[in-house]
């Protein structure tokens, strides 16, 4: 069919414009079919007659198929490599590439390659959505770069994207958790120059700050300046100040504030009572807080583990043991069961306080209620036992948290080998060396010294050869 038609053309044309449209007829072909566009009956038609599929696009061509192996590559390094190799063999990047790759980028802290990514957005003129720079803000916040998140927040705009309040509150507060507490004020306050409209978040992120800096006037007064604009105060507004009443031992002020919300058609969550209670049991009023606990199911919020664990801390830091242990049982009868962190609390405590035997009961009793220890659980009785010297029930607890396939933390080996080497048990010694070894870990000073000052001290000559050939490895594994 195209040689007639080349045909017709070439006695309209003559041969010189035969020739080129022929050849720009086929480039466009060519460019159809590696495009991957899919082809109609017509296209897909052989010189047989038959039905031909289009071939398809190579994989470097397709930008969903080139992002994903981008975003698949870890290292940001690599994955630089290979955006730069891609444009070198004529792929064109769009913005979701140049995303990937900068957000990669940001991520590791490699803020070089991200500017001069950046730059080539901004001379291509690629349009961006705000969220790029909010992540990038957030890097540089957390590389302490408050004056590169500035500036960048005011180049916005540049970049063929329209600048928001969002932004503008990922930077205000990028600000305070940096400290820049001045920057962040001026930049409150030039809000309306910049066209940005303050919402309750703006708002929220500086009365945490005055409050952080116990200007609660000022935090007062930004909070009337919110209700004067038609701006509600959200439930973290008004958990941000019964917080701060709390910890300052104001409960009379945080209980009204409690009533004001409430007025205002706010409800109390569980960070409210977290922080009420928390405010009760530092200023000893632990008939309150239990009177609070109970009155929060009808109140519309029902108390959690963590909830529960305020109390017990409270309770354990003011020496009421027994208490903590009954407010545990009555956790379980009000259908609330108690998690490990609620059990390591109470084991820290016995252990700290030297009644390691109250500690291990603890222990026990938690396995017996359906909950398992972890890492930190084991740790803490390894360590009370290894204070109390009872160096039989440390090796017989060691062996039950290996046997789960729990993997004891390098100090916890260390203190061990000093306990035992101090109590002049080389044995077992000899065992946790073995452990170590099976994980390639090597004493520190303090346990190397308490090796060695036990086998010069020995005075049998008949010294385990175990100790012995365990240190022998380790010193070759080294």
């Amino acid at each position: 069919m195209y040689g007639v038609v080349f045909k017709c053309i070439r006695v309209v044309l003559g041969t010189s414009l035969c020739k080129w449209f022929a050849s720009s007829t086929w480039s466009y072909l060519r460019g159809r079919r590696n495009s991957g566009i899919n082809w109609n009956k017509e296209q897909n038609t052989g010189k047989n007659g038959r039905n031909t599929k289009p071939k398809k696009p190579r994989s470097g061509s397709d930008p969903i198929i080139f992002l994903n192996k981008l975003k698949d590559v870890r290292h940001p390094d690599i994955a630089l490599k290979i955006f730069y190799r891609a444009e070198e063999r004529g792929y064109r990047h769009h913005y979701p590439t140049y995303s990937a790759m900068i957000y990669k980028l940001g991520r590791a802290g490699k803020f070089q390659n991200v500017k001069t990514l950046l730059d080539r957005i901004k001379y291509e003129d690629i349009e961006c959505n705000e969220t790029l720079f909010n992540a990038i803000i957030q890097h540089y916040g957390k590389a302490c770069m408050m004056k590169e998140a500035i500036e960048l927040f005011h180049t916005i705009p540049q970049f063929n994207c329209r600048r928001t309040t969002k932004s503008f509150n990922v930077l205000l507060e990028v600000l305070v958790d940096g400290g820049w507490f001045f920057q962040a004020r001026e930049l409150f306050e030039s809000s309306h120059k910049m066209g940005i409209v303050l919402n309750a978040v703006s708002f929220n992120i500086l009365i945490k700050a005055e409050c952080n800096l116990d200007r609660l006037a000022v935090a007062r007064q930004l909070f009337d300046k919110m209700r004067q604009r038609g701006i509600a105060p959200t439930i973290v507004t008004y958990n941000t100040l019964i917080g701060f009443f709390c910890k300052k031992g104001l409960m009379t002020e945080a209980m009204e504030t409690v009533d004001e919300m409430a007025k205002a058609g706010g409800r109390s969550n569980l960070v409210t009572y977290g922080v009420l209670l928390e405010g009760l049991c530092n200023t000893r009023r632990f008939n309150d807080a239990r009177k609070l606990l109970y009155d929060m199911p009808y109140r519309g919020c029902r108390p959690t583990v963590v909830t529960y664990s305020v109390l017990v801390t409270g309770l354990l830091k003011d020496g009421k043991t027994e208490e903590a242990v009954r407010l545990l049982k009555e956790m379980e009868e009000r259908g609330c069961k108690p998690d490990v962190v609620v059990y390591n609390i109470l084991v820290n405590f016995f252990c700290k306080d030297r009644r390691v035997d109250e500690a291990t009961k603890v222990f026990a009793e938690m396995q017996r209620n359906g909950c398992f220890p972890n890492v930190v659980t084991y740790r803490m009785i390894l360590d009370g036992l290894c204070q109390e010297g009872n160096l039989n029930k440390a090796l017989e607890i060691l062996h039950d948290m290996i046997e789960k396939e729990l993997v004891p933390h390098i100090n916890t080996f260390n203190s061990l080998i000093e306990s035992l080497c101090n109590h002049g048990n080389l044995a077992g010694a000899a065992l946790i060396l073995k452990e170590m070894r099976k994980r390639s870990w090597a004493p520190n000073v303090k346990a190397w010294e308490s090796l060695v000052r036990s086998i010069s001290n020995e005075s049998d000559k008949c010294q385990p050869e175990n100790l012995y050939s365990q240190l022998l490895l380790i010193k070759n594994d080294k």
